[in-house]
């Protein structure tokens, strides 16, 4: 049960820390056991083998647990603060920022579930719904709030969207031409002298500032559910309202 005096934006604060937590133990994990280059790594590949897989997809599983939480939670409140009246499709888009934000973090859990080595092709989808649908509920947050939140808020999201949609489309093509053109043995250990390493710094690089841009856009969240609880669910029998009207009677 979560008290009523604590307001729900210690959701996006968690998941902001979990996020650096995943982050930061994978990638030195990974370092200490000589599974991936020191320098810019994808961050996929510092979560592929033991041990810091084990705690990359724990860690992963607790963050798309918590923002599938924190985008239903925004979802309601955002319902809440719309202005009374509003069109039909200003609503209809906070119903499609509820689904895009829950398809996200299903995609991050895809992520942590089927490392790159052991499935490609789910571990490849899952990031695309991760990246992809997080893009759309991140702009779609972006034009809800702006009916009702502050113009200085609204301003810093619209950045925010744009650096990551940048990054997003640089992720896939500077990294499909690195593939190409690598004459290396490892593709997990790129070294300054194999072919496309240029390629390869710029789509790594733009991975790790997209997964820096979806924490800030978190914690861009946490001023819209500082003052939201939640109460605790209430259970009940579902003939229980039916044998009181008949004892009533």
């Amino acid at each position: 049960m979560i008290s009523h005096r604590t307001g729900l934006h210690f959701i996006p604060i968690l998941i902001c820390i979990l996020m650096m937590l995943a982050l930061i133990i994978s990638y030195t994990l990974a370092v200490s056991h000589d599974h991936i280059s020191v320098a810019f790594p994808y961050i996929s590949d510092t979560g592929t083998w033991v041990p810091e897989s084990c705690v990359f997809g724990q860690l992963l599983n607790l963050i798309a647990t918590l923002s599938g939480f924190c985008a239903y939670v925004w979802h309601k409140q955002a319902l809440v603060r719309l202005p009374f009246g509003s069109r039909i499709r200003l609503r209809r888009c906070t119903h499609l920022a509820l689904v895009s934000g829950l398809t996200s973090a299903f995609g991050t859990s895809l992520v942590a579930n089927f490392q790159e080595t052991a499935v490609w092709s789910i571990h490849l989808t899952g990031a695309a719904l991760l990246y992809g649908c997080g893009l759309i509920y991140m702009a779609l947050v972006t034009r809800i709030s702006y009916h009702y939140g502050s113009s200085k808020l609204c301003i810093l999201r619209i950045l925010i969207c744009l650096l990551s949609t940048l990054s997003a489309i640089l992720i896939p093509s500077t990294g499909t031409v690195a593939r190409f053109m690598y004459d290396g043995t490892n593709i997990r250990r790129w070294k300054p002298t194999d072919q496309g390493y240029a390629y390869h710094v710029v789509s790594s690089f733009s991975e790790w500032f997209l997964a820096f841009c979806f924490l800030l856009f978190f914690c861009t969240v946490v001023t819209e559910l500082k003052d939201y609880t939640v109460r605790a669910v209430k259970i009940e029998h579902r003939w229980i309202k039916l044998n009181e009207v008949q004892v009533a009677v």
